[in-house]
C-alpha cells in the first residue's frame, strides 16, 4: 500500500522525522500519512493539495461568490 495521490507527506519525509530506518512498519505509517490527511482536511473543511473538482453555488442576487476551495488556480466554466 502507498500513501494516497494527495497525502500531505511521503513515507519517506514521515520515517526520517521520526528516525525510523527499517520498512517493517510501513503499512501502518502509509495508512497513518492517509488518516491524518483526511483528518486535517475535514478540519479545514477544505482540500490542501491542488486537484480538480465541481464546485456549484448559485450567484442569485449577489455581487461575490466565495467558493469553499482556494486558492483556485483556474476555472474552466461559469453559468448563469
Amino acid at each position: 500500500m502507498a500513501v494516497g495521490q494527495y497525502a500531505l507527506t511521503s513515507l519517506a519525509n514521515l520515517k526520517s522525522w521520526i528516525g525510523i530506518t527499517s520498512t517493517a512498519d510501513d503499512a501502518v505509517l502509509e495508512a497513518a500519512i492517509d488518516r491524518a490527511t483526511s483528518r486535517i482536511e475535514s478540519y479545514l473543511e477544505r482540500k490542501i493539495k491542488q486537484r480538480s473538482y465541481t464546485e456549484w453555488r448559485s450567484g442569485a442576487g449577489v455581487d461575490n461568490i466565495a467558493l469553499y476551495q482556494w486558492p483556485v488556480a483556474q476555472i474552466t466554466n461559469v453559468w448563469s
